[in-house]
């Protein structure tokens, strides 16, 4: 998740697509075709289930955001996250409400 001009934005990158099944038709050793569950490969054939597979995962990852009321916000925290602050002797700057 990322901020790119002032829009939220939410990837997915799937490394091991062998962790997802899909379901095709796979062709035994006696020569029958059978559909049935296989571990994802990497093939632009699989583009669809990518597809399918990260809108859900991005989906959840919405649901599970916490939701936040504006009005609720005092400026006295918002000031308290904007300062810098000092842990163990190592400055850390505050958050930049303004930057885009």
């Amino acid at each position: 998740m990322y901020d790119k001009s002032n829009s939220l934005r939410i990837e997915v990158t799937i490394n091991d697509p062998k962790d997802f099944k899909i379901y095709k038709e796979v062709e035994s050793k006696d020569g029958t075709t059978t559909k049935k569950w296989v571990p994802m490969g990497k093939s632009i054939a699989n583009l669809y289930r990518y597809a399918e597979i990260s809108k859900n995962i991005i989906n959840r990852y919405i649901e599970a955001l916490p939701e936040i009321n504006l009005e609720n916000i005092r400026l006295t925290e918002l000031e308290n996250i904007s300062k810098p602050i000092t842990v163990e002797g190592r400055i850390y700057s505050g958050f930049n409400l303004l930057n885009s």
